[in-house]
């Protein structure tokens, strides 16, 4: 009976200690469970902090922006004071969870900077000077109230030159008329001299009864004719002498026409972009659609030029780079500190056309360089570069190549060959009969200077004497000027030493 009752304690003890067991394996399981959730609710409460920093300063970043942007309720002086508050977002804040806000406060600051330097360049270029509360939608509102001034002006002075024109025409439609006029005149008068001499040849026919008679009569007729002829022929003269000064009018204002539609450009070819500071760079709104082509030359003009021939340029450039269809990168060749390019300046070739080549022809000597040897090549090679199409020259044998048509633009008529045993007469006859088929064809004609303006080459003037009046300007090489000042003074001196 002991031993019974000493198993049935064992067996509680053995339950108790189990119970124990369990008891303290579930309280360490329960210890561990809420140490693992107290983790979690201080990473929560950690993430939530960093979110919610995130978060403000996003809301910041968004006012910054719609500062910048402007007429949105918030004004630029805040910009700093919200930058600012964007760094005090980062208290706080665990240092691995700063990485998101700090992305957000640097992507803000260089927004910003792009901004300041965006205004600075915009307000410049329109002249404007600097102005510190500009915004985005003023600027751009400005810029565009400025370019509709600017061109409400062109097509003001577009309509000019199209009313000068048409009164231009209106005048020699008059004088045509007159003209018309004066040959249904002449056309009457030369009818009844027919008509007389019809009627005195049957008179003749009629009278031959009396030879004297007859004669007699035909001798009053004759002297009568006579009269009557020197009377037409006066008048003929006269008609005539009308009909030629009435020609020459008519050419003289063809010629106003032509010269004032050949040299006067109402339209430039294209203009600046943007200005790259810094690179001595620019881009242009041309590109391959328009047919532009690397190496080209551009003259700059100011903005508001509407004559580019009367106006000099004040700057040069060279396409290096075509980046679209209308968009290129051009170097700035020559450029005055005193007149810097700007955005919106025009741009102009004369040798160029976008689609077309403009068909150009030499005559003369182009020593471009004053070294005393002829560039023809030189300039051929230029203007091809440039766009345009060389269709007539001489060579230096004076045989001409190509010809001249009426589709030719522009005769540059180059220099006269300097006086010395090298001079070749046949190339000056070439340089005068080309210059008498452009006349002929009404191609306007123009020196090497003009040439080298219009499609951006600076071209110096070298001291030069008149040598030929025929054709060009001449020049001579500077080693024979010298040679004739020296044999002058010398012939001047020598009656001196003499006595």
């Amino acid at each position: 009976m002991a031993a019974r009752q000493n198993q049935g304690y064992l067996i509680w003890i053995i339950v108790l200690v189990i119970l124990s067991l369990v008891l303290a394996l579930t309280s360490f399981l329960g210890i561990q469970k809420a140490l693992e959730y107290a983790d979690v609710n201080r990473q929560t409460e950690a993430k939530l902090k960093q979110q919610t920093a995130l978060a403000e300063t996003r809301q910041i970043q968004a006012q910054i922006l719609t500062a910048l942007i402007g007429n949105q309720g918030e004004s630029i002086s805040e910009v700093d004071t919200n930058l600012d508050s964007m760094d005090a977002k980062m208290n706080g804040v665990a240092d691995a969870d700063r990485a998101a806000i700090g992305d957000v406060i640097k992507k803000t600051g260089e927004v910003y900077d792009d901004y300041k330097k965006d205004m600075n360049l915009l307000l410049t270029s329109g002249g404007g000077g600097t102005n510190p509360q500009a915004t985005y939608r003023g600027v751009f509102e400005s810029l565009a109230a400025a370019l509709k001034r600017r061109v409400d002006d062109i097509t003001t002075l577009q309509n000019e030159i199209t009313r000068t024109k048409l009164d231009a025409e209106t005048e020699i439609k008059g004088i045509q008329a007159r003209l018309d006029e004066t040959i249904v005149q002449l056309a009457a008068v030369t009818k009844d001299f027919e008509t007389e001499k019809t009627r005195r040849a049957e008179d003749q026919n009629t009278f031959q009864v009396s030879t004297s008679q007859i004669e007699a009569d035909n001798k009053q007729k004759n002297d009568s004719f006579l009269r009557e002829q020197e009377k037409i022929n006066e008048l003929t003269a006269q008609l005539e002498s009308k009909n030629q000064v009435l020609a020459d009018t008519n050419v003289e204002l063809k010629d106003k026409v032509d010269k004032y539609e050949a040299e006067n450009f109402d339209r430039a070819d294209g203009k600046i972009v943007r200005v790259m500071d810094g690179l001595h760079k620019v881009i242009i709104d041309l590109g391959s659609a328009d047919g532009l082509r690397n190496n080209q030359s551009f003259a700059v003009y100011d903005q508001g030029v509407t004559n580019f021939e009367k106006n000099a340029h004040k700057a040069a450039l060279e396409i290096v780079r075509i980046s679209g269809p209308h968009s290129a990168e051009a170097r700035i060749t020559s450029e005055a500190l005193s007149n810097p390019i700007l955005g919106g300046d025009p741009i102009l070739s004369a040798v160029w056309d976008p689609g077309n080549r403009v068909e150009i022809a030499l005559a003369g000597v182009f020593d471009l360089d004053y070294d005393g040897f002829d560039d023809r090549d030189k300039l051929i090679q230029d203007i091809e570069a440039n766009g345009g199409k060389v269709v007539a020259w001489h060579d230096d044998e004076g045989v001409v190549h190509g010809e001249i048509g009426p589709s030719t633009r522009y005769f540059v008529q180059g220099d006269a060959q300097p006086p010395g045993p090298d001079f070749n007469a046949a190339v000056a006859k070439a340089a005068r009969d080309m210059k008498q088929m452009a006349v002929d064809a009404n191609t306007q004609v123009i020196d090497t200077r003009k040439l080298l303006l219009w499609i951006g080459r600076f071209h110096k003037t070298s001291p030069v004497i008149p040598l030929d009046d025929n054709i060009g300007t001449p020049f001579m090489r500077r080693e024979i000027i010298r040679k004739q000042l020296e044999d002058q003074q010398r012939s001047t001196q020598s009656p001196n030493d003499n006595n």
